[in-house]
């Protein structure tokens, strides 16, 4: 029996660890509690910036690590200097705690300026602007609460996505699971086949919105129900085969626990309510032609269709579960 390298059932957990360490570290250099907690943040000020790029003033001295989230942020020789430091800082600090350092240098400052992308947001959202009419500067309250907004749609957001990222997951798993069956039919396995490569194709972005509907009556001991809302860009078929699927994977679950003997523990209960809904946010690139809505390709300018780069990648066996459908409208 040949065994795999240990390195290579370890690398998931290194690149974990590490990332770990990376945003503890990102949060103690900027001596921030949170990521994305950056409201209150002090950055350096600007007249030491442009003196530093002007080269009348000195860079950032060992153990500063203010950034600079002003006006051209991400051109800035100062953040270019300040995340060079931070990585370094970082790299060093991983070997000394054991942590195999394998991403590259360039790499773990790649992973700073999409920490510092999220700062400059956030910290940018608390600074007066000009008010919507043009004529003045917001006052602090319509500031504070244009911030909330912000800060609101994007906890919603990310949460909406969590939820894509775990239903393409376990969608992944349960067909991988239904694939090696053997008591599945010639039938079932092709089904699945065509299946497998619809969820990789539309991957998490592609995947149904959950969003909570706190407006809706629910006992007080049970969570409040989810909406389910589908992307107005994918074909209408899409969400009837992926519940499909749900259920099947489902069964799989229970038959399986029971052939071997195990107590089966299905997932938390949360009612989900089929809305019909469509989403507006998400709109996936590069998909298979197949699995957009065809009256949203329909209705696209030439130049939005190049951007979007729909593929010619047949998905097999899908073609029949689209046939004779007449519910593929934007009006459904």
């Amino acid at each position: 029996m040949v065994c795999a390298p240990p390195c290579l059932f370890s690398i998931p957990l290194i690149l974990i660890s590490l990332k770990n360490h990376a945003r503890q570290c990102y949060r103690s250099l900027t001596g921030q509690p949170k990521i994305n907690d950056f409201a209150g943040y002090s950055p350096v000020d600007e007249d030491t910036v442009t003196a530093f790029e002007d080269g009348e003033g000195l860079g950032p001295q060992e153990g500063d690590f203010r950034l600079h989230l002003g006006d051209g942020w991400h051109q800035s020789a100062w953040n270019h200097a300040i995340i060079a430091a931070m990585a370094e800082t970082m790299l060093c600090q991983a070997r000394e705690q054991s942590i195999d350092p394998i991403l590259t240098s360039e790499a773990v400052k790649a992973m700073i300026w999409d920490y510092v992308k999220q700062a400059q947001n956030l910290w940018s959202t608390m600074k007066p602007r000009v008010h919507e009419s043009g004529e003045c500067i917001e006052t602090q309250l319509e500031t504070l609460s244009r911030s909330n907004q912000y800060q609101s749609r994007r906890m919603i957001a990310v949460r909406s996505n969590t939820c894509k990222s775990l239903k393409y997951k376990e969608r992944r798993k349960g067909l991988l699971d239904l694939l090696s069956d053997p008591s599945q039919s010639t039938i079932a396995t092709k089904r699945w086949q065509t299946m497998s490569a619809i969820n990789d194709a539309l991957h998490h972005e592609g995947q149904s919105s959950e969003d909570t509907d706190c407006d809706c009556e629910h006992p007080l001991h049970q969570a409040p129900p989810l909406k389910v809302t589908q992307p107005h860009c994918r074909c209408c078929v899409i969400g009837d085969l992926m519940a499909d699927l749900d259920v099947a994977i489902d069964r799989a679950c229970v038959e399986n626990a029971r052939a071997s003997g195990k107590r089966y523990i299905p997932r938390p209960s949360r009612v989900r309510i089929r809305t019909g809904e469509k989403s507006e946010c998400t709109v996936k690139r590069g998909l298979p032609r197949a699995l957009y809505h065809r009256r949203y390709l329909q209705g696209l300018n030439p130049a939005v269709v190049s951007q979007l780069k729909p593929s010619d990648v047949e998905i097999p066996g899908f073609a029949q579960y689209t046939v004779g459908v007449e519910l593929d409208s934007m009006e459904e």
